[in-house]
């Protein structure tokens, strides 16, 4: 099957530095290939590319906001008229929307795929099958976390959904919010959640002198670290160990430096940026991880912690209700309070990890999603 993408946003090294969505993308691009589909991906960024990568074909073209357009933006949303930059985004939607047409009329093309942030595929007019994978809209996050207001953004979003002939939701939460947002029917959506590699089953170390706890991902409101700092200082006493792992440095500074005291500083090791190896070792070597998060639409980082058989303890938010059972496969906490009495407890909830692998190795792993996928896409030839 050859399976085209469609996508401002992507995980590579040339390209601008990617989220969640990009981060899916190139994985899944990867995965594809490796499953024996062809996958190219077609969008625009900073820069133009126009090679394979890892078996994967890349056509990125240049955008054209950038410069004079970007100060013309913060001036709109100064203003509060961010519709006026309909016409200026549009220029990159309408160039993808040929490039596209273009692509499928010159080359076999099974099926197309977009997703539903900032609605890259507005303008999309093709014969063959278009689909979209709701990740999390513009639209929701401004209804969800503050995100502002941008009826730009919002705009194309709209417009796209009239162009696809079906979508898939990277969870119920995510099709829940898709549905309300876009009045979208709730039964015409499928779940298919995401999915992680499963490695080799590792054995824990045993605790000695501190439980290691570890968190990974950016620093902000959004994410909890407001919640992350209130936790490292309420156990500044307690033998315990906070090991940071993410992005930006100045949001770290800012969201957990500067909210702590000196001697809960004292207790932290901040990695800043690592990568997926680097990563992989953080989480043998810890005990427990934290996802103070306020909104996730489905989190990957839950499910890579929980494989290495960390306890993982979440807010109490629908998505992390996906995947933790409280207290039998991880917990799911409504306060900083009892975040910290879990871990004051954490011995008599070693075997919690020993389940968390199993979850995710029944029901998240990457065969299973991309599986899942494939047999969307046949539903829709």
């Amino acid at each position: 099957m050859h399976i085209l993408l469609v996508s401002h946003e992507f995980a590579h090294p040339q390209l601008e530095r990617a989220g969640g969505i990009g981060n899916f993308l190139a994985d899944y691009a990867q995965r594809l290939v490796f499953e024996g589909h062809q996958v190219t991906v077609i969008g625009y960024n900073k820069i133009a590319l126009d090679e394979t990568w890892n078996g994967v074909q890349l056509k990125f073209f240049k955008s054209q906001f950038s410069g004079f357009y970007q100060q013309l933006a913060r001036l709109f949303h100064k203003f509060n008229y961010s519709k006026g930059l309909i016409p200026f985004y549009a220029k990159d939607r309408y160039f993808l929307a040929r490039k596209v047409k273009d692509f499928v009329e010159k080359n076999h093309v099974d099926i197309i795929e977009v997703n539903d942030y900032l609605g890259d595929g507005a303008f999309i007019e093709v014969e063959i099958p278009l689909v979209m994978r709701t990740h999390g809209s513009y639209r929701m996050l401004k209804h969800e976390v503050g995100l502002r207001n941008n009826d730009a953004f919002e705009y194309f979003e709209q417009e796209q959904i009239k162009k696809v002939n079906a979508v898939c939701s990277v969870s119920h939460f995510s099709a829940e919010k898709f549905c309300k947002y876009f009045d979208y029917p709730k039964d015409q959506v499928a779940i298919i959640h995401n999915g992680v590699d499963i490695p080799a089953e590792n054995q824990k170390s045993s605790q000695t002198d501190s439980l290691s706890v570890f968190y990974f991902g950016t620093f902000s409101h959004a994410k909890g670290s407001d919640r992350l700092a209130e936790i490292i200082e309420q156990s500044k006493d307690l033998p315990i160990h906070f090991t940071l792992a993410g992005k930006p440095e100045s949001a770290f500074k800012n969201f957990i430096e500067e909210k702590i005291s000196t001697e809960a500083k004292k207790n932290i090791n901040f990695l800043g940026y690592i990568n997926h190896d680097q990563l992989e070792t953080e989480l043998q070597k810890s005990q427990v991880v934290l996802f103070p998060s306020r909104l996730e639409n489905f989190s990957i980082a839950l499910l890579e912690a929980m494989i290495y058989k960390n306890i993982c303890i979440g807010w109490d938010i629908p998505s992390f209700k996906e995947v933790i059972i409280s207290g039998e496969n991880g917990f799911l906490v409504d306060s900083v309070e009892d975040c910290i009495s879990l871990l004051k407890d954490y011995q008599k909830h070693q075997e919690i990890g020993q389940k968390a692998r199993e979850t995710v190795v029944k029901n998240y792993s990457k065969s299973k999603m991309i599986e899942k996928s494939i047999q969307f896409y046949i539903s829709k030839l």
